[in-house]
């Protein structure tokens, strides 16, 4: 946020602090509770949110604000106009970190909901549940934004739903399966023997397509 022009900039003080932090567990983000939003609206265009006047309210509560709808604010970067009463420029900030809080939120509940049903069930065998259990645990640990650590292949910790759902796998996943296996063999970056990623099927495949061009040294 510190690349935004200042305008657009949350301040300081309890507006920014009723967002949640980055590194909120995503256990805790499951419980957040966001502002209301608009699932449709008769102004679509960002355009009739904007007025070049001044902000007459400046004192509010985010939480009490009912968010446009997605369609406008992921287009909106300036003053918000609603009714008769014009916003700071940064409130447009505050409903596009929203929005994207929202998408997360509703991953991971979609993830997490069908485990605590489960839980639930007399049918659930006991080995079963303590898996659940300790990936429920997990999750009360585990930042909801940002980028997996501990793996080169990285990724994005939403990818981390797929592991909790019925969604195809990704190259991503697979290269952390192969990664944890090379740890668990005791398989280092300076072993002679090594395990490749799954870029390394991809290579081999172009490489027989046209043996007299690499793309790498590899």
């Amino acid at each position: 946020m510190s690349g935004l022009p200042a305008s657009l900039r949350i301040p300081d003080g309890p507006e920014k602090l009723s967002l949640p932090h980055k590194n909120l567990p995503v256990s805790e983000l499951i419980a957040f509770t966001l502002p209301p939003q608009r699932k449709s609206t008769v102004y679509p265009d960002p355009a009739d949110y904007l007025s070049e006047l001044p902000p007459t309210v400046e004192t509010f509560k985010i939480t009490e604000m009912v968010v446009p709808p997605s369609i406008v604010v992921k287009n909106l970067g300036r003053a918000i106009l609603m009714d008769s009463d014009r916003y700071p420029l940064w409130l447009a900030t505050v409903w596009s970190i929203l929005e994207r809080v929202r998408e997360a939120k509703a991953l991971w509940c979609a993830a997490v909901d069908p485990l605590h049903e489960r839980l639930e069930k007399s049918t659930t065998s006991e080995a079963a549940a303590e898996n659940i259990k300790a990936s429920l645990a997990a999750l009360k640990m585990l930042p909801w934004d940002g980028e997996v650590k501990g793996f080169r292949a990285g990724g994005s910790v939403e990818n981390l739903t797929h592991w909790f759902t019925k969604d195809w796998l990704n190259t991503d996943h697979e290269d952390h399966l192969l990664e944890l296996l090379a740890a668990e063999l005791g398989i280092s970056d300076g072993s002679t023997s090594c395990i490749q990623t799954t870029y390394f099927v991809l290579a081999l495949a172009q490489a027989y397509e046209n043996p007299t061009e690499y793309r790498n040294s590899r």
